[in-house]
């Protein structure tokens, strides 16, 4: 009877701290959670399932991960770190926010990433489709430059990763 009072009180403190962990680190995924508090996959994935189901918590997929956020964040600022920007399509738009409205050329871009053309495209796509990105205007070259919107989603992904 002691031990299951001892072992209660245990997964009641890893609950805690883990609520607690994500409550400071709004939109943290699955990995980080588990690394920062030094746990195990399987006790990090009983806590947070139970407190999601508890109401406590909220997650949602985001690429490959799995994140996190306390319910007691209001729904209107949800978004600021729902979908935040990451690898490349991150590293795309502090190239393009260095350049600023003259904007940079698919080529230049390449190359200061270091990537295929192939998986160059795809990002500027998908940035592109999600009006992140524009091209730049007045220029013969195949340019692109980071959209108001895109700014925006910038801001909002550093201030993430300062947090994460």
């Amino acid at each position: 009877m002691l031990a299951t009072k001892s072992r209660h009180r245990e997964d009641d403190l890893t609950k805690g701290r883990i609520l607690g962990y994500i409550e400071a680190n709004a939109g943290i995924h699955f990995s980080a959670l588990r690394d920062g508090l030094g746990l195990a996959n399987g006790v990090t994935a009983y806590h947070t399932n139970n407190l999601e189901r508890e109401g406590k918590i909220f997650s949602w997929k985001s690429g490959k991960n799995r994140r996190y956020a306390s319910s007691s964040v209001p729904k209107h600022e949800r978004k600021r770190f729902q979908n935040p920007l990451t690898g490349t399509r991150l590293a795309v738009l502090e190239v393009l926010a260095e350049k600023g409205q003259a904007g940079t050329a698919t080529k230049e871009l390449r190359e200061r990433l270091d990537i295929s053309r192939q998986l160059l495209s795809h990002h500027l796509n998908d940035l592109k489709a999600n009006e992140l990105i524009e091209r730049a205007t007045g220029n013969e070259r195949k340019a692109w430059r980071v959209s108001k919107n895109g700014s925006e989603r910038l801001q909002a992904s550093r201030s993430l990763q300062k947090t994460l």
